[in-house]
């Protein structure tokens, strides 16, 4: 199985990048975010995930260990293949996702894209256990307060990833809410 691929991209299109590798082109199914930082003839490295079934063996690519092990966690959720968890991971962030399953925040399952409410809720019984020791493994812990301004801007129908780009400029280190909300409502003003 292939479990990581370094080398040079030599195609981009909306939904995979291929990465040559010794002379030998992968394809690898990677989220948008992936996407818009892949640039033909720049050299990327990502943690694969080969899925292998009795016609087809796709190859998923993700930039850490721990969003791929996310992964592997969500295809063990029944009804849940491979496009769909990546569909998940595209959509929401890594920090909010987990913190959605370990606080049973089936509205917030819900609204990423192709996930119904029985799938949100069968995400939340099989993985909450699961995600808490990930969390605890990998570091998966996001402060009460940054929660709090991204369900405040998710309500002001603000996309997450624009809120994560935002609070990612700003030192919320000391900050309170209220602040981080200020600060990020310039940046999001401009």
């Amino acid at each position: 199985m292939i479990s990581y691929l370094s080398g040079t991209i030599i195609a981009v299109t909306e939904k995979y990048i291929i990465i040559d590798t010794g002379g030998v082109g992968y394809k690898v199914f990677v989220a948008p975010p992936i996407l818009q930082q892949s640039v033909v003839g720049v050299q990327t490295s990502l943690w694969i995930y080969t899925a292998v079934r009795e016609d087809t063996l796709d190859l998923f690519g993700f930039e850490s260990l721990s969003t791929q092990e996310v992964f592997e966690l969500l295809l063990n959720v029944s009804g849940i293949g491979p496009k769909s968890a990546l569909g998940i991971l595209s959509v929401a962030d890594m920090g909010s996702l987990i913190h959605a399953i370990k606080t049973e925040n089936v509205a917030y399952l819900t609204q990423v894209s192709g996930i119904g409410k029985k799938t949100a809720e069968k995400i939340v019984l099989e993985l909450k256990d699961k995600v808490e020791k990930l969390s605890l493994e990998h570091g998966h812990v996001e402060s009460d307060h940054i929660r709090d301004v991204v369900d405040a801007f998710l309500a002001m129908g603000y996309h997450e990833r624009l809120i994560r780009i935002s609070i990612q400029s700003i030192d919320t280190e000391d900050a309170d809410t209220r602040r981080i909300i200020r600060e990020a409502l310039k940046i999001l003003g401009k």
